[in-house]
């Protein structure tokens, strides 16, 4: 059993079997909104016309979803017995395959929507529960984005870029946080073992800590081996946080949160916190 796409509409072959060579034509569809989080792949198979001469059966336009956070099949309204077959037909056969390829169409036109897609779905408060004194993960705003991915010494590491939130701020630097994956599933919060500071003109990463120079200076060649394009990567991600930023402001009065490393008070001649290399009363302080 296979996939294969072609545009905007996608065919199941059957490759073997007794349903070898048959084919399903079906399209599919996500949630349009980029800071959305429901994992609800939809699937549309075609109507298909009666040609009693040849003896094709009249089938209706059949749909339904697959929602990836439980597993579950949710049809689109009451469907009919025809329609019901139809659904069931076409699962029965995707699943031959584990259902991986619909995943992986899933998470692939997620994340076009995520880095390309209109903002205007996007709800207004989105920001809402965030807090903007701090340097804000990519997840915590696109919550089905891909995090960066690698292995180092036999351990999987992922990382996650995190984003000043400022209106006001032209920083060009990012927080790269590295997160050790337990080889057992787990429901505890996961720490991160180290975090870096990116800076996107220049591509120089130095820790955040003296105490996580060593892990940092270990894992940053495989984390470039897996993406030589790193930056790029980075600045598009970047963007698409500052284009939302900018079109879809914060819903607060017109003054500027200032971002604190800590509980202490930054002084107006101190570093910004942001990362910027201006002087606070010149950048978040203003």
């Amino acid at each position: 059993m296979m996939i294969v796409e072609l545009g905007d509409v996608l065919e199941l072959q059957s490759t073997t079997g007794t349903a070898k060579g048959g084919v399903i034509p079906f399209a599919v569809t996500v949630c349009s909104s980029p800071t959305c989080g429901c994992q609800r792949l939809n699937i549309i198979l075609a109507e298909q016309i009666a040609k009693p001469d040849l003896g094709i059966e009249t089938q209706p336009r059949t749909e339904f979803a697959i929602d990836w956070s439980t597993g579950a099949v949710v049809s689109q309204g009451e469907l009919t017995e025809p329609a019901q077959r139809r659904m069931k037909e076409f699962l029965n056969r995707a699943r031959e395959s584990d259902i991986d390829p619909l995943a992986r169409i899933f998470r692939e036109r997620k994340q076009k929507v995520i880095l390309h897609g209109s903002l205007d779905t996007t709800s207004d408060n989105w920001s809402k529960s965030l807090d903007l004194t701090a340097m804000v993960g990519i997840r915590d705003i696109f919550p089905l984005i891909d995090l960066f991915e690698f292995e180092a010494e036999g351990i999987r590491y992922d990382v996650l870029d995190c984003h000043c939130l400022n209106e006001g701020c032209d920083c060009r630097e990012i927080v790269l946080s590295f997160f050790r994956i337990p080889g057992q599933p787990t429901k505890a919060r996961l720490e991160s073992s180290c975090e870096a500071r990116y800076n996107l003109l220049n591509g120089d990463l130095r820790p955040e800590a003296p105490g996580d120079a060593t892990l940092v200076a270990m894992l940053t060649p495989r984390l470039l081996a897996k993406y030589p394009d790193l930056n790029a990567l980075l600045k598009q991600r970047y963007g698409r946080v500052r284009q939302l930023v900018a079109e879809k402001p914060h819903q607060r009065t017109g003054s500027k949160p200032a971002l604190t490393s800590g509980p202490a008070r930054c002084g107006r001649n101190d570093p910004c916190p942001c990362g910027s290399g201006k002087k606070f009363k010149k950048c978040c302080g203003t």
